[in-house]
């Protein structure tokens, strides 16, 4: 079951990191002034990231607290 958190996880961190290295990469003005005004207006766009955040936070909660509770065993 904790392999499936991990990958969970690590597939949310590889997008976002992904999706800011887009977001890093040259472009052209009229491009990236397109981008950042639909991301700034949107309703849509605000929603996804909400949820996204939220999912982010409730499944890093679950993680920690599996391995507060010992459901998760590691060896020291």
């Amino acid at each position: 079951m904790a392999t499936v958190q991990y990958t969970i996880v690590f597939g949310i961190m590889v997008s976002e990191i992904f999706l800011f290295f887009m977001l890093m990469m040259p472009m052209p003005d009229k491009w990236k002034q397109g981008l950042f005004k639909v991301m700034g207006h949107s309703k849509s766009v605000c929603v996804v990231v909400v949820y996204r955040v939220y999912i982010v936070v409730g499944v890093d909660y679950v993680d920690d607290t599996q391995i507060d509770w010992g459901v998760v065993g590691y060896q020291n």
